[in-house]
């Protein structure tokens, strides 16, 4: 009894719209209602032979209007059944549409979160250029003590390869960092550009 009232309200309920038809229920309904279908046009066929089989052998009026009725009542059935199956894909189509539309809300809100969170790894990236070409300048600046360290002969003129370098390196650690393709192959470890510029400076300091 609790059943049934729960499955009228919930019927009442996708009716009036206020709740969507569950999706496998609705594909279970609409199966058995297709099949019920198929049993109901099967016996019109089945009727409709029995009647022309009575013609056939001049069966007597009362037998022939007993398989009118039977043939009669089968396409009244039959007619119900199709439209309860009707019925069934028109609630299956609408619990589709549900299920497709709670997806595409879901993926909405997906995308609301990932444009978000682009637009803020774009400030990130602007912040972070700026800061890098910031830290460009500032090391290109210093090539001219090194120039002028060569002049004095306290730098070897050796050494001039650790002159305008700074692109370079720039280049070096967006690799090194995945930012950019090139990140070394074949087992070989690109180094860091604080490692390497340590290096350098040992060379310069003379160390």
């Amino acid at each position: 009894m609790l059943k049934r009232t729960a499955q009228t309200v919930r019927a009442v309920a996708e009716a009036a719209g206020i709740i969507a038809p569950n999706i496998a229920d609705a594909q279970t309904a609409a199966e058995q209602h297709r099949q019920s279908l198929v049993v109901a046009q099967s016996a019109i066929a089945s009727a409709e032979e029995a009647l022309q089989a009575a013609h056939d052998r001049a069966a007597e009026l009362g037998e022939v209007e007993r398989v009118e009725a039977v043939l009669a009542a089968a396409k009244l059935e039959a007619a119900r059944a199709e439209a309860r199956y009707r019925g069934a894909e028109t609630r299956l189509a609408k619990a589709r549409a549900a299920e497709s539309e709670k997806a595409k809300s879901a993926m909405r809100a997906r995308l609301d979160a990932a444009l978000k969170e682009r637009a803020q790894c774009a400030e990130r990236i602007d912040a972070a250029a700026g800061e890098l070409a910031e830290a460009l300048a500032d090391f290109n600046s210093h090539d001219n003590t090194i120039r002028e360290g060569m002049a004095a002969g306290v730098v070897k003129p050796e050494n001039t390869f650790t002159l305008n370098m700074g692109r370079r390196l720039v280049d070096l650690a967006l690799r090194k960092h995945g930012a950019v393709d090139g990140a070394g192959s074949g087992g070989i470890v690109l180094p860091g550009v604080a490692e390497l510029i340590a290096q350098h400076n040992n060379t310069l300091a003379g160390v």
